[in-house]
């Protein structure tokens, strides 16, 4: 092993480069809209983009790039059980009180998508209705989480991987929530979803992008001083909301002699009678363990990548990204995902390599020594 002051010195000459190389960028890249993992900060949302296609996501952050925006019932359904879940976090009156704030938010949705007022009226009623019903089924199980810290709380802190040569990333996003309890810090964390595999869902707690990731910036920001985050171990409540009408048990139609009201009488009937199926939470322990492994394995080597594909995109050049090479390695790095591939990991499918993954598992796998079976 060399002398501890020859490693200093060539850190900080690592170090060195990379705030020179970086400020030679600083001219071209402030004509783009992002300026990059380090300066701007990166979200769980934008990380999920640049893995699943880094031309796409170029086109996102560089350029502002977007689809029109469309009404969504799911995003709309899935927003308002968010507000629902702050302002009984932040001690607001009961569901009774909210109709004068609560009817503002669907106001705004329906002057933004003024064709979709009917549904969005639907959607409106299903949720507030569904609300009530948890409310009480949970209420009725006088589970105590603890103390509130913090309620939708935007965060931004920095988080520095063990590599010599690169500079502190800054991570944003918001916590749904952060309680503390028996010395314990509790980020819940609530998802509304049409399908839900209970299995797969439990067994990719501790590699979830969104959850792991605010797990990291929990730990980041309390070793920082910052958003007053409690000392202790942490633990994640993952909170589901099985939303309703989206195939599956209880998933009715409206009959033809059947008025408005009284399908939503019968839908919330159904839920009333199976509150199991619609809502349920999982409580699992984030060990150090979890967390080390999570970095190591996940978040470092896709940051790290994430900061030389940036550098790499917007370095000047008249053959785009697609055709220049790194001069360093005389390698491309830049590509566009290509139609016609399936990725069960994208979506959510549970495959047998995930347990080996996971913890060592492998009684469903077997091995094979041919690596071109469709050429037989």
């Amino acid at each position: 092993m060399p002398p501890l002051t020859d490693r200093k010195n060539r850190i900080a000459l690592g170090l060195e480069g990379a705030v020179k190389r970086r400020k030679q960028l600083t001219s071209d890249n402030q004509r783009a809209l992002w300026r990059g993992p380090i300066e701007d900060g990166i979200t769980q949302s934008l990380l999920g983009k640049f893995l699943v296609c880094p031309e796409r996501f170029r086109q996102h952050v560089l350029y502002g790039v977007i689809p029109e925006e469309t009404f969504s019932h799911r995003l709309f359904f899935g927003d308002l059980w968010h507000w629902f879940e702050s302002a009984i976090e932040l001690e607001q009156e009961d569901v009774s009180d909210w109709s004068s704030t609560f009817d503002l938010i669907v106001k705004d949705r329906c002057s933004i998508h003024p064709y979709n007022q009917e549904t969005i009226g639907e959607w409106r009623a299903i949720a507030l209705g569904q609300w009530e019903i948890y409310k009480q089924f949970w209420d009725q199980k006088g589970i105590d989480y603890g103390q509130l810290v913090h309620a939708e709380q935007d965060f931004s802190v920095t988080y520095s991987p063990p590599h010599p040569n690169t500079l502190p990333f800054r991570l944003r996003g918001r916590w749904d929530g952060v309680r503390f309890q028996n010395g314990r810090v509790i980020l819940w964390e609530t998802k509304t979803k049409g399908d839900i595999d209970e299995l797969s869902l439990e067994n990719q707690l501790t590699n979830d992008l969104q959850t792991m990731m605010y797990i990291v910036a929990l730990q980041e920001a309390r070793n920082q001083g910052l958003y007053d985050i409690p000392s202790g171990p942490f633990q994640l409540v993952y909170n589901v909301i099985r939303r309703p009408l989206s195939g599956g048990r209880h998933t009715i139609r409206q009959r033809k002699s059947e008025g408005l009201i009284d399908f939503h009488q019968r839908l919330m009937g159904l839920i009333e009678s199976d509150p199991e199926y619609f809502f349920m939470r999982w409580e699992r322990s984030i060990t150090t363990r979890d967390i080390d492994q999570f970095k190591a394995r996940t978040l470092d080597p896709i940051l790290r990548q994430l900061d030389q594909w940036y550098n790499w995109v917007t370095i000047p050049d008249k053959g785009g990204p697609f055709i220049k090479k790194d001069p360093w390695t005389n390698s491309q790095i830049h590509f566009r995902h290509p139609y016609g591939v399936f990725n069960p990991i994208h979506e959510n499918f549970a495959i047998p390599v995930d347990a080996l993954l996971n913890s060592g598992d492998s009684t469903k796998l077997t091995k094979t020594t041919n690596l071109f079976p469709e050429l037989d």
